[in-house]
């Protein structure tokens, strides 16, 4: 995770000092943009449909608390969702998956209106194989941590 783009804090007020990936300000100002861009095209290659049994639990999420129905991604839930700092890393894996589907980025892009636009997509789209790693790094700490215990 780089650390000039998002925070990393610790919460002390539990036994166990949980980790908490925040996301900075400039990221969250522009996560409803980057979620209405993948929207159209996320729809037709999803095409309505929900996860199957070989499906990821950050895909599970994705497809369940990130669409309004299935295939159907919702900027407002997403938002929503990131108003508390304990999802941030759930909803950044689970953008991630969009990355695994077979998008044209330049049917995402042709929906924004400005360089700028483009220019905050991309950048986003940079920042989530790290938040994938850091997920797959705290999901590996918990299970050490539940196997010493």
């Amino acid at each position: 995770m780089p650390t000039h783009n998002k925070r990393v804090l610790v919460d002390s007020s539990s036994e166990d000092e949980e980790i908490l990936y925040v996301l900075g300000k400039k990221t969250l100002k522009h996560i409803p943009m980057f979620v209405n861009a993948f929207t159209g095209p996320f729809l037709q290659l999803a095409d309505g449909e929900g996860p199957d049994e070989e499906s990821s639990t950050a895909e599970i999420f994705l497809m369940t608390e990130l669409c309004s129905k299935p295939g159907t991604l919702d900027d407002e839930k997403t938002v929503e969702l990131l108003k508390d700092e304990k999802n941030h890393l759930l909803v950044m894996e689970a953008l991630h998956c969009l990355l695994g589907y077979d998008l044209d980025m330049a049917d995402v892009e042709a929906s924004l209106t400005s360089e700028d636009e483009v220019a905050e997509v991309r950048r986003i789209v940079r920042l989530l194989p790290r938040w994938y790693e850091a997920a797959n790094t705290e999901r590996e700490r918990a299970s050490k941590k539940r196997k010493s215990e």
